[in-house]
């Protein structure tokens, strides 16, 4: 898994299991799930905007163009 912000890789982990398919919502950053608090590294104090998931993996170029960067 790889977080870029405004076209830079902030941050990376290795993944190896399944992704899911179902229409559960995306969450973003922490919160509390059946009352209890949780949250990841990626938890943000700030605006989150123009979030996209992709089926694929992106290459640091793509995203470099999606985020209208010039190498």
């Amino acid at each position: 898994m790889k977080l870029y912000v405004n076209g830079q890789l902030e941050k990376s982990e290795p993944y190896a299991g399944k992704l899911r398919s179902d229409k559960a919502p995306v969450h973003l950053g922490g919160g509390k799930l059946f009352g209890v608090d949780w949250g990841n590294q990626f938890t943000v104090h700030g605006t989150v905007d123009e979030v996209m998931i992709f089926g694929r993996s992106l290459t640091a170029r793509e995203v470099r163009q999606i985020c209208d960067i010039r190498e």
